[in-house]
Parts: structure tokens; C-alpha cells; sequence
């Protein structure tokens, strides 16, 4: 378990001065593809700048299917305690392919899960923090930071939305989350999340005025700032009208 899952290790520095991007592409049932995409070149850029000639340049193009993983590893899983294996089992639809290339400053990790229905998308923040929590040793990971919401998808008619729902919080997590947006506000203010949404028909509105329409009027782009979102996670609320 510990060769399967140290790669996800790099799931720590994801808040360091990085480019999300948050696409899903719709079909023409409506069926798609989830993709979280973080790009870390600036940190590749970094580590170059101290790089000595001599050491070797890495290059890794790789892809998990944590089902499969899931599967070759079910001996182990079926020691483990009752909460590790919830943990586990909920990754077993996510995929993560991960592409560093140092001598051009490259490094990027996408989380992919294809979906039937957007019910399968429900809950996938929490799958995401579950990635994030098997990089911890400890019973209770060590965070940071705890998300205050979970997104939500709908299609109605020709109307999609996406919508943040609050979770309510104890009072010593909020403090915690309140001393990392204090501690934090530089990186995250540098850091941006951008959505992507590819549909199947025409767009006829976005409510968002900053939203970018394709020129084929089928996909949707919207940029925020990262620590934007971390202050007001409804600030990425919207719905996206669709020509019948």
C-alpha cells in the first residue's frame, strides 16, 4: 500500500501558487467526464532555477486506476480498520495521471472520473480530500485545511447549474480554516481556478459576467482566484442556459 500510494503525496502541495481547473465534458446524453487538473509548473520552475547540470532531468507519464489498485491490493484492505477502508473504497472510480517532464519545467496531476449520471459526480470534493487524507500515517490526517462545502450539479429542462453547499463546521475546524486563509492569503490570491465546461448543445446564457463563450457556442469558461473561492465558495455559483 505505502509504493501504491506515495505518489499521492504530491496532493500536499496542490495549494502552492498552482492553476486548477475544473472541466467536465457532457455528451449528448449528458453523460461525461470529471477532470480536476492541477498544473505545478511554477513549482517545477522553482526547483529548476537550483538544479545542478549534473543530476539527470525526470521525466514520468503515468496513469492510476485506483480500481484496479483496489483490486490487486483487496488482501491489505481487508486488514485494515473499518474507517481506512471507506477511504479507499471511495477512490475506486478515480483515475490520476500524472506528467512531469523537468527539463521543460513541466509538472501536472489530473484526477479524471467518468460519470452516467451527475449523481455520480455528488460528494466529489470529499472523494478528492480522501486522496488527500491516505497521504496521513495518523488516524486523524493533519489538515490544513477543512473544505466548508460541496458542489453540486443539476440539469433541469436546458438549464445547468453548479452550486456550492455550505457544511456546517465545529468551531475549533473554523478557526483552523480562519488561520490558514490568514497564513495563506498570498499564495492563494496568486493561485487561480479555472472552470471549463463542455456541452452538447449551444449556449444561450451564462450568469456570470466574466463567463467566456467558445466560438461554437458549446463551451463555457469561467476564471477566478483561488483565494476568492477559499473566502466564499458560493462566489463560483452560476447556471448556464442551453438552446433547445
Amino acid at each position: 500500500m505505502k509504493q501504491t500510494f506515495a505518489i499521492i503525496a504530491l496532493i500536499s502541495i496542490l495549494f502552492t501558487s498552482c492553476t486548477f481547473t475544473e472541466e467536465i465534458t457532457f455528451d449528448k446524453n449528458f453523460k461525461g467526464t470529471y477532470n480536476l487538473g492541477v498544473d505545478m509548473s511554477k513549482l517545477m520552475s522553482l526547483k529548476g532555477d537550483h538544479k545542478q547540470d549534473s543530476i539527470p532531468s525526470k521525466k514520468i507519464d503515468s496513469v492510476i486506476n485506483f480500481r484496479d489498485i483496489l483490486e490487486q491490493k483487496k488482501d491489505s484492505i481487508s486488514k485494515l480498520s473499518d474507517e481506512e477502508k471507506e477511504k479507499i473504497e471511495a477512490l475506486k472510480d478515480l483515475r490520476m495521471e500524472m506528467h512531469i517532464d523537468e527539463a521543460a519545467n513541466k509538472m501536472a496531476m489530473n484526477f479524471l472520473l467518468d460519470f452516467e449520471s451527475l449523481e455520480d459526480l455528488k460528494g466529489i470534493n470529499k472523494k478528492l480530500s480522501q486522496a488527500n487524507d491516505l497521504n496521513s500515517k495518523k488516524s486523524k490526517p493533519n489538515k490544513n485545511f477543512t473544505p466548508n462545502s460541496e458542489v453540486e450539479y443539476s440539469f433541469k429542462g436546458n438549464t445547468f447549474k453548479r452550486v456550492s453547499i455550505a457544511k456546517e463546521l465545529t468551531p475549533e475546524l473554523k478557526e483552523k480554516n480562519d488561520t490558514f486563509l490568514t497564513q495563506s492569503a498570498a499564495i492563494l490570491e496568486g493561485s487561480t481556478y479555472k472552470i471549463i465546461y463542455h456541452f452538447p448543445k449551444k449556449i444561450k446564457s451564462v450568469s456570470v459576467e466574466n463567463a467566456q463563450i467558445s466560438e461554437d457556442k458549446k463551451t463555457v469558461t469561467i476564471i477566478s482566484n483561488l483565494g476568492a473561492i477559499f473566502k466564499d465558495p458560493k462566489s463560483l455559483d452560476f447556471e448556464v442556459k442551453l438552446k433547445n
